[in-house]
């Protein structure tokens, strides 16, 4: 083992090799899905309106981190705007 091996700390999450505050990670909200019928859709005109489904009055969310699915919310008004209400973190497996 050389010297420069042998003074190499291990990261750890205390220690890591890059702190975590020097990365973003791109976020995707995703409403949940609904079926439409074909012939609404071939009906769909710029200016129409596909209404969104509601569970018990409140707009589902899944958010998404790349690909994977990470929480899953609401969307909820937060004054003159919008925020996501988180419901369930997802565990990984």
């Amino acid at each position: 083992m050389d010297d420069a091996a042998a003074h190499t700390i291990a990261p750890t999450a205390a220690n890591p090799v890059f702190p975590a505050d020097d990365f973003a990670v791109q976020l995707r909200f995703e409403l949940d899905q609904a079926e439409v019928p074909v012939a609404r859709l071939q009906a769909v005109q710029q200016g129409g309106v596909l209404p969104l489904q509601d569970r018990d009055g409140a707009l589902a969310v899944r958010i998404l981190a790349g690909s994977r699915a990470i929480a899953t919310g609401q969307i909820v008004s937060i004054g003159d705007s919008y925020g996501v209400l988180i419901e369930t973190i997802l565990k990984e497996g």
